[in-house]
């Protein structure tokens, strides 16, 4: 009797040999699987972010070097306005505002020129620039000087020369080309932007979908691990009731059989 319960027992799987434990490695690949996917993802968008304030930077670079090419413009025109004034007037007023215009067109060129160092070419733009702007209020300062001294035909034939056209066609020149050459750049920077902002926005939708995924599949699984665990307690504690139980009857058969004998 003893034997047929010690086989009956001794047949109880103990947790060692249940089937449902090699779950839980697979449980905990998908974890770390899941883990990794948001890291990759928290990387891409530390990196997406990174890449963005370089691009906005690079954005107002190119909107400055513009504003700058721009104002420059303004400020050699109303030079020229104030000049022309005082070629027409002979006031002084007109002189001070045209030195006062004229000034701040070389500090605008000179703002301008440290905008544009890193490119070559517009670096070189803006020299020649600089050079043909002076060319140009020195000619209009000489003009009325010309129409003080040796009266306006002279100096209305000064204007008409053929080099002060050319002289104001090629500032109109330069500043086109340094215009053309930053709009180009702008659309540039402007693409890449939306190509890293593309590529940033598919790579944390593809790594949070993956990683969602995962967790749902590593739970469901954990879950079954976790199940398959206790139901190997509930074994144990069945079979240490069943061998308890066990030594208590044999104890008992044995006094028994003293008794009888």
């Amino acid at each position: 009797e003893t034997r047929r319960i010690d086989g009956i027992f001794h047949c109880v799987p103990s947790m060692s040999s249940s089937p449902q434990t090699p779950a839980t490695p697979l449980h905990r690949k998908l974890i770390i699987a899941a883990a990794v996917l948001l890291l990759v993802a928290i990387a891409v968008s530390l990196y997406t972010l990174i890449s963005a304030q370089r691009q906005t930077r690079l954005l107002n670079h190119s909107h400055a070097v513009l504003a700058h090419i721009f104002e420059n413009y303004a400020q050699v025109r109303s030079a020229e306005s104030e000049l022309r004034g005082l070629l027409i007037t002979g006031e002084a007023d007109y002189e001070t505002n045209a030195d006062h215009y004229a000034q701040q067109a070389r500090d605008t060129l000179s703002e301008l020129k440290t905008l544009v160092a890193p490119n070559r070419d517009q670096s070189a733009r803006v020299l020649e620039l600089g050079q043909v702007v002076q060319d140009r209020i020195e000619m209009l300062r000489g003009a009325a000087e010309t129409n003080q001294n040796g009266g306006y035909g002279a100096a209305r034939q000064l204007l008409l020369d053929p080099r002060s056209q050319q002289n104001m066609d090629r500032i109109r020149e330069i500043r086109a080309a340094m215009i053309a050459d930053e709009n180009t750049r702008l659309e540039q920077r402007r693409a890449a932007l939306e190509r890293e902002n593309t590529l940033a926005r598919a790579t944390i939708l593809f790594t949070g979908s993956f990683s969602l995924l995962f967790g749902i599949f590593a739970a469901v699984i954990g879950g079954r691990a976790f199940t398959a665990l206790d139901r190997e307690a509930q074994l144990l504690r069945e079979k240490k009731r069943a061998e308890s139980a066990d030594r208590e009857k044999s104890a008992f058969l044995a006094n028994m059989s003293h008794e009888i004998r």
